[in-house]
């Protein structure tokens, strides 16, 4: 068998250009490793990634230990107590194998003392609530078991008011039948009442009725006034001035106008409050 230690090969022609060998025939070790690849992954940004995952991890086990148990803290706990390491007297197999032609080699036992490692310890975390700590679960179980024991109650109450509903039906229906009537005589009595009412309204404003009411008041009191003050210069033996009867007049001229103002603005007033009155019955 021919071992290269040195070789130099045209790549097109495959050719062995030059080479320095030797003749071997002894035992040989076949190194076949698999396809190599090229790692080209981010070994610190994945690391990154699998710490934050692991803390967004261990904060969601903290929230639902709280909705379980209420607050708290995390405590480490021994599971498995450490074991120490120690040394071991074992068989060893030295040699053996086969040659390159398929020969067997020759291979004898011995003792060796060999060191066993110990075991680390196992712990876990597990939570510890704080002292009369209440969690959220606990709140929604004894919610649920209020609520299924008002359920019975609720029926109960729920059937003792359809009963009493069933029960006032009967007089329910013969009130509303008494108000029916009762509202029916009442518009037919009302309905002379309010044709009278709708004509009136529709007569539009008496302007001229007020007006001339407010004239009559006004020479009424004028003429009340004029004749106590009359009588009042006759007890003394005087005589009224021309001068203080046009005044008289003035004033009175002037209540007059004033008091036609007034009720024509009344009679437009009167006017538009009937008429929405009549509107809205």
């Amino acid at each position: 068998m021919k071992i290269y230690s040195r070789i130099v090969i045209d790549i097109e022609s495959m050719a062995i250009i030059e080479s320095d060998e030797s003749e071997y025939d002894g035992p040989l070790v076949e190194l076949k490793g698999g396809a190599t690849t090229t790692n080209t992954q981010d070994t610190t940004y994945n690391a990154r990634l699998a710490e934050i995952a692991e803390r967004q991890q261990a904060m969601a086990d903290e929230m639902f230990e709280y909705y379980k148990g209420g607050t708290g803290q995390y405590e480490t706990r021994e599971v498995t107590p450490a074991t120490e390491g120690y040394w071991e007297t074992r068989d060893i197999t030295v040699g053996g194998g086969q040659t390159g032609k398929g020969d067997s080699l020759p291979s004898h036992t011995e003792q060796q003392k060999v060191w066993v490692p110990g075991d680390a310890a196992v712990t876990e975390q597990y939570w510890v609530p704080d002292e009369g700590s209440v969690g959220y679960q606990q709140m929604e179980q004894e919610q649920v078991k209020s609520n299924l024991s008002l359920i019975p109650i609720q029926t109960d109450l729920a059937k003792a008011e359809a009963e009493a509903q069933l029960g006032l039906l009967p007089a329910q229906t013969e009130l509303a039948k008494t108000q029916a009537t009762y509202q029916t005589d009442a518009l037919k009595a009302k309905s002379p009442i309010l044709q009278s009412f709708y004509a009136e309204s529709g007569k539009g404003p008496q302007t001229e009725e007020k007006m001339g009411m407010a004239t009559a008041d006004v020479e009424q009191a004028f003429k009340s006034q004029e004749d106590e003050r009359r009588r009042a210069l006759q007890k003394y033996g005087i005589q009224a001035s021309a001068m203080q009867y046009g005044k008289d007049l003035r004033a009175k001229a002037k209540a007059l106008a004033g008091a036609r103002t007034t009720a024509r603005r009344t009679a437009d007033d009167d006017y538009y409050k009937r008429l929405a009155l009549a509107a809205a019955t």
